[in-house]
């Protein structure tokens, strides 16, 4: 029995079947371009069976998430909403968009806004750690006089910045590290074409929104300047931030005298640990990024198989 005639009697509806159908389209045979058709011609079976979770299917968090990948990729937003809401959990649904890591994801694209908000949360709070952040005085604010001039800053205005207790009161809570604003950046880049992203850059964590929380990153990775206004506009429009605005709030937020600072050693660490979450293998055929001319071959298979 050939291939093709194989996966025309497999049934997605048939737990079995789904479990054969995933793995054979994420495998490297001639057969998972058979697989890939199926799925994509049966977007609700595909949900249903991908809701039962990766343990039942024989899948990595990966692999679940690249199935749903090619189920709704050729539905538009709104229909491949109503499907993941029709089939999937809302705890499923995250699940399913951390399982694409930093890799661009149509399921990020589509889901409900709290559903990626839940998941970032969740996220960040798997790699929080104590004294993450080191709090060190400013020598000089970063906004000017009247004239423009950068105003030093005086050793006694550091009394100004301890709370009621005598312990020093940043603005940023401590415990959040580097790490914590990579995941942001990413999540940002992931979610920046959504007409409600402006949704996404006003949730607070802590105690200021996620656009603070990128403007410390984008002031971090320009090597702490002095002025935000030294900062190319560029990094503020890479994570749509109007530049404009982003150096004002910036130095509004530098003008306090302390800003979360991060030392080599802990940039470093948290980088491996980001890039060790959320590591693709690379020399790996990925399902998801399948040229024009294997689409089209997909899909004529699908036709072959009258689904």
């Amino acid at each position: 029995m050939n291939t093709t005639t194989a996966l025309a009697h497999l049934d997605l509806a048939n737990p079995n079947d789904a479990r054969e159908v995933f793995r054979t389209a994420l495998g490297s045979s001639r057969a998972s371009k058979d697989a890939l058709a199926l799925i994509s011609a049966n977007p609700s079976a595909a949900l249903v069976a991908l809701q039962r979770g990766d343990g039942a299917l024989g899948l990595t968090p990966k692999g679940s998430a690249d199935v749903l990948e090619v189920a709704i990729g050729d539905l538009d937003a709104s229909d491949a909403r109503s499907l993941m809401n029709d089939h999937l959990t809302p705890e499923r649904q995250m699940e399913l968009v951390l399982g694409r890591g930093d890799l661009p994801a149509i399921s990020a694209a589509v889901v409900d806004m709290q559903v990626i908000l839940r998941a970032i949360t969740d996220e960040i709070a798997g790699h929080l750690r104590s004294e993450a952040i080191e709090l060190e005085p400013l020598p000089r604010v970063a906004v000017g006089d009247e004239e423009g001039n950068l105003i030093e800053r005086d050793e006694d205005d550091d009394d100004d910045d301890e709370d009621s207790d005598g312990e020093e009161d940043s603005g940023f809570p401590v415990g959040y590290g580097y790490a914590m604003l990579l995941t942001l950046q990413t999540w940002a880049h992931k979610l920046k074409e959504r007409s409600d992203f402006e949704t996404f850059l006003e949730e607070e964590i802590g105690s200021h929104a996620i656009r603070d929380w990128l403007l410390v990153a984008i002031w971090n990775d320009a090597g702490n300047p002095l002025a935000a206004e030294d900062i190319p506009p560029g990094d503020f429009d890479e994570l749509e931030i109007d530049p404009q605005w982003g150096q004002q709030r910036l130095s509004e937020l530098l003008s306090g005298g302390r800003m979360p600072r991060f030392d080599a050693e802990d940039v470093a660490e948290a980088r491996r640990e980001h890039a060790a979450r959320h590591k693709v293998v690379e020399e790996a055929k990925k399902v998801v990024d399948l040229t024009q001319q294997e689409r089209d071959e997909a899909a004529k298979v699908a036709d072959d198989l009258d689904l």
